[in-house]
């Protein structure tokens, strides 16, 4: 038994010297610039799992509820008339929007993009949720929230979308400024043109419970999965959409209401109409 545990601690010995090594020889490279090292370290320290089964006193909650007003959305959808082959072909990222978006087309692109279909026992696992995007082990770390700004049949405002429940959480419906939104999105004037900025977040616990720090791999992944089902379905509803990666943190936290520690920001979409 003693030799046993003696092997333990000399194995992660090892491995701890390993990555010192690793970590000495990217911080010496001089090739590399600064933020290419910082690329390499991240991806380094996102390549382990869990090493031990996931701590059942401590399990996280498989979907997020906000306290507050509720706004139910439609579930009756309109029929998409462009095949999947098609939207795929005509897809490209549009910021020149014209036109308005409804209430019924954010029901539907919320739907769409990440919609919950049910739940079911993951065994050892707990519950797990499906739903209409893909997600690493089924632990659905991604949430969605809207900014809207003139959409029709609805108040502008912020709003959290309750995917269990096909509704909206009011977080505040008061109107976001022009300036407010050209300070969150670097001053991207074309943008002021959207009505709808989709801004997707992760708790990253839901994963990391199961997968360690490769769940940092993981959410990213499924952000993606789920912007490329908004992009389709827009480009399928006459919608223009285009990804938005650099945004103002402290902003975007203030508006949505995060605390940015224990869910991140991972992924904007802006969404307007066409014509």
């Amino acid at each position: 038994m003693k030799n046993k545990e003696q092997d333990k601690i000399k194995k992660k010995q090892g491995q701890l010297q390993k990555k010192k090594k690793e970590q000495q020889i990217i911080s010496a490279d001089a090739s590399l610039m600064p933020e290419e090292k910082i690329i390499i370290n991240l991806h380094k320290w996102s390549e382990s799992f869990l090493k031990t089964s996931p701590d059942w006193n401590n399990v996280p909650s498989i979907f997020k509820k906000i306290a507050t007003e509720k706004v139910k959305l439609p579930r009756k959808f309109k029929k998409l008339e462009l095949s999947v082959g098609e939207a795929i072909k005509q897809r490209v990222s549009r910021r020149d929007y014209k036109g308005k978006v409804t209430l019924k087309e954010v029901a539907q692109l919320l739907f769409y993009a990440n919609g919950f279909k049910e739940v079911v026992d993951g065994d050892q696992y707990g519950l797990l949720y499906r739903s209409n995007a893909p997600s690493a082990g089924s632990r659905h770390p991604i949430e969605l929230y809207v900014i809207l700004r003139e959409v029709v049949g609805i108040k502008d405002g912020v709003y959290h979308y309750d995917v269990e429940n096909h509704q909206l959480e009011i977080i505040n419906q008061d109107k976001v400024s022009d300036k407010t939104v050209l300070a969150l999105l670097n001053n991207q004037q074309p943008l002021l043109g959207a009505n709808m900025i989709l801004v997707m977040t992760a708790i990253y616990k839901r994963t990391a419970w199961k997968y360690g720090s490769r769940a940092y791999r993981f959410i990213h992944l499924d952000a993606g999965h789920i912007g490329q089902n908004i992009y389709l379905t827009s480009e399928a509803l006459g919608l223009g959409v285009t990804g938005v990666g650099g945004w103002q943190e402290v902003i975007l936290k203030k508006l949505l209401r995060i605390d940015g520690v224990k869910e991140l920001p991972v992924y904007i979409l802006t969404i307007g109409g066409r014509f």
